[in-house]
């Protein structure tokens, strides 16, 4: 709950660093990056094949 990741320093710890089922909140900036090297000749970005 809210009240126990507030209040117990070691459930938020726990709770902060697990692993995100979702990704980490930057596919659309890499997206980006892929366009603009695909449509502008920007430099290509790195390949990513990490998961959270």
């Amino acid at each position: 709950s809210a009240a126990e990741l507030l209040g117990d320093p070691a459930a938020y710890e726990s709770m902060s660093q697990a692993a995100n089922p979702y990704g980490d909140g930057r596919a659309s900036h890499r997206i980006a990056e892929v366009l603009l090297h695909h449509f502008r000749g920007k430099p290509r970005p790195a390949d990513w094949g990490g998961h959270a």
